[in-house]
């Protein structure tokens, strides 16, 4: 149970600088493959980064991950 919540509460929190940059560029990545993407509300979290790579990983072909 303290797992589950502690993933739930995880999930809102804001991405770090380090990996905010990389969710800008799997984000440039769909976007450039001319796939529509909602804008981000306020700051990027972990749910909206497992979203995006989720997408990135049905939508592109893996090769995407050779350029990160």
């Amino acid at each position: 149970m303290q797992g589950l919540w502690w993933l739930g509460k995880r999930s809102v929190t804001p991405l770090p600088p380090t990996l905010l940059s990389w969710f800008h560029e799997v984000r440039t990545k769909l976007e450039e493959a001319g796939q529509a993407i909602a804008p981000v509300d306020g700051k990027p979290t972990y749910q909206a980064l497992a979203d995006v790579l989720r997408r990135a990983f049905k939508q592109l072909d893996r090769t995407f991950l050779d350029d990160l």
